[in-house]
């Protein structure tokens, strides 16, 4: 296809102008309702010229589409980490490639869902890093886990985020959360309010109790 050697040639040449016509090329298969063959865009990823994935992503999803995540090689699903995460899925979640653990790994959200998927269990670092990365996901992660051994690093997450602190100490019943979880609760009146209920209010933190009375001095 005479297209595909003049996207090679530039990509050898001027990478800025490779940029330019693989958007003007993938533009135009679309308008002509054309489907870049998987081999193709294998190759023109070989190079990895930064720029490349985000032009070709709208030709690459409506191949998986086409041909389903399971039947497109391992390379072009590593370009996204939804099709990372519902190749994972294919296989059970078992004997996942390093390299598609690695994509899902750079997103919460993802990264949780694949706990998930493994039940919790035996989750790769890598991903439990990746739920991290998020206050949010950090905390159904450890919803997931029972509130039980949740890694120091996902609760210290969960910790930059007051609403999400309030819910990770209910999910202890309230007993036990540790200090920096209640220091963060305290940054806001509301969720110090919550807190000091779900105590019963009593033995209320002073910081909580603090927070709490200032706000009522205000009123």
């Amino acid at each position: 296809m005479q297209w595909y050697k003049v996207l090679k040639q530039s990509q050898q040449r001027d990478s800025q102008l490779f940029l330019k016509l693989l958007k003007t090329t993938v533009d135009q298969l679309f308008q002509e309702d054309k489907l870049m063959s998987e081999v193709h865009i294998e190759k023109l990823l070989e190079k990895g010229i930064p720029g490349t994935v985000e032009i070709l992503k709208p030709m690459i999803n409506r191949l998986v589409q086409t041909k389903g995540v399971m039947n497109v090689s391992e390379k072009i699903v590593a370009t996204d980490t939804r099709w990372s995460y519902e190749f994972a899925r294919g296989l059970g979640f078992q004997n996942v490639p390093d390299s598609i653990i690695e994509v899902i790994a750079t997103d919460a959200y993802w990264s949780y869902c694949f706990a998930k998927g493994l039940g919790f269990k035996n989750v790769p670092n890598s991903i439990v890093q990746g739920i991290a990365t998020n206050a949010e996901w950090s905390y159904y992660f450890a919803k997931g886990l029972g509130f039980q051994d949740v890694p120091d690093f996902i609760v210290q997450r969960i910790a930059t985020n007051a609403e999400w602190s309030y819910e990770f100490a209910r999910g202890l019943g309230f007993k036990n959360v540790p200090d920096f979880i209640v220091q963060r609760i305290a940054t806001d009146a509301y969720w110090s309010y919550k807190f000091a209920e779900g105590l019963g209010f009593k033995n209320v933190p002073k910081i909580i109790m603090g927070r709490i009375e200032d706000i009522h001095a205000m009123v």
